[in-house]
């Protein structure tokens, strides 16, 4: 408690903080190795780092990786969407990790209509529910769960109510202090 600990150094583009967690790991990337593909990629690769801030020691958790991590608040969990593949996966953090949860589904996570010279990028991320127990993703017009603690069950949560009616659906934060997405 008593001393620095240094998180990050010049071979990482980015530290993720979370001032309110008490969680002893942090969200970190790096895109040096790769700089050299801006030339001729719109998406440019990044090594994403779990690192301790107890010690400042990192686990790699993707290299050469195109896509969003998103660490759960108690850092038990990451949301990973791989444009690659266009999958989203979990990982679990104190297992070390991870496997898809949307290859099974017959709905595309990935943005249909996108029309830049790129892999197209997911239909987003909605957020964490209490205690990292799931996360909240989107396909084109629908919600959909994912369990945690269920190895990545996936459930529709608007009964593709959205698909249904050609209607897009989406969580709206409205207080902006959240860190999860209140499911009462």
């Amino acid at each position: 408690k008593d001393k620095a600990v240094q998180i990050a150094d010049s071979s990482l583009d980015d530290v993720a903080l979370n001032r309110k967690a008490d969680n002893l790991l942090v969200l970190a990337y790096s895109n040096y190795k790769y700089q050299h593909l801006i030339q001729w990629e719109t998406s440019v690769p990044r090594d994403y780092f779990l690192v301790s801030l107890l010690d400042g020691s990192r686990t790699k958790i993707a290299e050469n990786f195109t896509g969003s991590v998103y660490l759960s608040p108690e850092a038990k969990f990451a949301a990973i969407y791989n444009k690659n593949d266009s999958l989203w996966y979990l990982y679990d953090v104190r297992r070390a990790i991870s496997y898809p949860v949307s290859d099974r589904l017959d709905v595309n996570f990935y943005n249909e209509k996108s029309d830049v010279p790129d892999i197209p990028s997911s239909y987003g991320f909605a957020g964490w529910l209490q205690n990292d127990r799931a996360f909240v993703i989107y396909d084109k017009f629908d919600l959909w769960l994912v369990n945690c603690a269920k190895e990545g069950e996936v459930i529709n949560i608007t009964n593709s109510f959205g698909r249904k009616n050609n209607i897009v659906l989406r969580y709206v934060k409205t207080d902006s202090k959240a860190d999860y997405i209140d499911d009462n």
